[in-house]
């Protein structure tokens, strides 16, 4: 069974006896955005603490008037695992240093300590627990090959192996804080995606999403971050952004790759600091949105990107192929398509000719899945029997028959049957042969060309000496 969401992601627990710190270093972290933070001025209670709920870090002093740092230090790695824990402590001896990283620290602190460390300390420390559970949840689902929650990509159809591939590396990466970068052509499923992630997220707040694409730095900022009253004419009250809407959820920014230079300096902003300022507002808020980000573009390379704001967003990349990668689909995403076009139009369609399935089989679809939705949609709306019009097909794709040299990009040649005629084994062996070749060695594709099934031309392929 794979391992489940973290339940306490970023809680944090300080154990200090010194109040003032408690409360100072409370405050920091608040400012910075940790506000999951419990405190303890008696080491002692530590281990029932954590037994009470999960905690993701530790903070501990190692001396402690009530009790030794350096044991609890050792119970708390031994009985909680997967707790990181950073030692704080008026010591700045190297033997002691040594101790605690043998017993399980992450991290040791000499003080005093500026608020700004020790905040920079623990961000690094929860980033690296983060990445550390990602890698182990990522191992497991392919180890497993199952996938956790198959129902999140409920709205994804596919037979393709490489997309149930996508699927486990998004399982993998959803609880995540850490930005996404979804990429792909248009009509590629980009959005439906982004959605898989947010409800495997499982987190509190909403998904809002905000097409980018053209949106200069004003109307950036005033749509994501939003603005006070007064802050310009017609500001006649206070706005709450779409940041603010999709805080301790989801923040999807389809087509970034079109962001001006302007606006990008403001996300990237947001994404280094969690942290935004609404037009006209003279304090700064904090952001507890996750960010996904999507773009059609090579943005590096197609036209002007920071490139720090690139490698933010890229921490974690899915990258949807299109559909002429996987062209398994298609039987099953045109059947889907045409159902549903069918109940929209209150159509009844009883028959799809097998000329138009291997006709969008051999279809190179610019326009992905979208194209394909459109094309079921204008069939059915046209339909006037229960039998689609392959005529519909040939005028949308442009390939006008079956012989069209299109649909058939790679063959052997003509047949041509020798003067003694090959048994009937030999001439499946050749058919076989012959539709891998046309169907550039896709085993589902050339299955379908045979009208067999993926498993039978396998099996076959397996007997063959």
């Amino acid at each position: 069974m794979l391992t489940s969401p973290d339940p306490a992601p970023h809680r944090i627990l300080l154990v200090d006896d010194e109040a003032s710190f408690l409360h100072s270093a409370r405050l920091a972290l608040a400012a910075d955005g940790l506000v999951n933070v419990d405190t303890l001025s008696d080491g002692r209670l530590a281990l029932e603490k954590l037994s009470e709920k999960p905690f993701a870090l530790v903070v501990l002093d190692l001396i402690m008037p009530q009790c030794n740092g350096m044991n609890i230090l050792s119970d708390i790695t031994q009985q909680h695992p997967e707790t990181r824990v950073i030692v704080i402590t008026a010591n700045s001896e190297v033997e002691s240093a040594v101790e605690c990283m043998r017993r399980g620290a992450l991290d040791y602190i000499v003080k005093p300590i500026r608020q700004e460390i020790l905040t920079l300390r623990i961000r690094k420390a929860l980033e690296h627990r983060d990445h550390l559970q990602e890698t182990a949840r990522l191992k497991e689902s392919i180890l497993s090959g199952d996938l956790r929650r198959p129902d999140a990509f409920s709205a994804i159809l596919t037979n393709s192996e490489s997309m149930t591939n996508l699927f486990r590396y998004a399982e993998a990466i959803a609880a995540s804080d850490v930005p996404v970068l979804i990429t792909g052509e248009t009509g590629t499923g980009k959005e439906l995606m982004a959605r898989a992630l947010h409800t495997l997220s499982d987190r509190k707040g909403s998904f809002v999403a905000v097409n980018a694409a053209g949106l200069s730095g004003s109307t950036l900022a005033d749509a994501i971050f939003g603005h006070v009253k007064g802050a310009f004419t017609g500001a006649h009250q206070d706005r709450a952004g779409l940041i603010e809407e999709a805080a301790e959820g989801t923040l999807f920014l389809d087509e970034i790759g079109d962001l001006s230079l302007e606006s990008q300096v403001l996300l990237l902003r947001l994404l280094q600091e969690k942290e935004y300022q609404p037009i006209g507002a003279d304090h700064l808020k904090f952001s507890t949105a996750r960010i996904i980000a999507a773009t059609n573009h090579e943005v590096t390379r197609d036209r002007p990107f920071r490139r720090d704001l690139y490698y933010r967003l890229e921490a974690h990349r899915i990258h949807l192929p299109p559909l002429r990668e996987r062209r398994e689909d298609i039987p099953l995403l045109l059947l889907e398509f045409v159902r549903r076009a069918a109940e929209k139009f209150n159509r009844d369609i009883r028959h799809i000719p097998k000329e138009i399935r291997t006709l969008l089989l051999h279809y190179d679809f610019p326009g992905n899945v979208r194209e394909l939705m459109g094309l079921a949609l204008d069939a059915v709306s046209r339909n006037t029997s229960g039998t689609l019009s392959l005529k519909i097909f040939h005028e949308k794709t442009g390939l006008s028959t079956i012989n069209d040299p299109a649909l058939h990009p790679k063959t052997s040649g003509e047949f041509s049957l020798p003067k003694q005629l090959p048994s009937l084994q030999e001439m499946k062996d050749v058919l076989i042969s012959e539709a891998l070749l046309r169907c550039q060695g896709n085993k589902s594709l050339a299955a379908h060309l045979l009208g067999i099934s993926r498993q039978t031309l396998i099996r076959r392929k397996k007997k063959k000496p």
